[in-house]
């Protein structure tokens, strides 16, 4: 039972921490697009 519940835990942390990764990543992207919008208008 332990073990399932560990398991369960650590299933959940990873897809959290595949989330963040992701949206960090999604954000770089954004980031890199602003930054050259900025610098064809600038």
């Amino acid at each position: 039972m332990a073990d399932e519940i560990t398991e369960t835990s650590q299933t959940v942390a990873a897809g959290q921490l595949r989330a963040l990764i992701e949206r960090i990543e999604r954000l770089e992207e954004e980031k890199k697009t602003i930054a050259d919008d900025f610098h064809t208008f600038s």
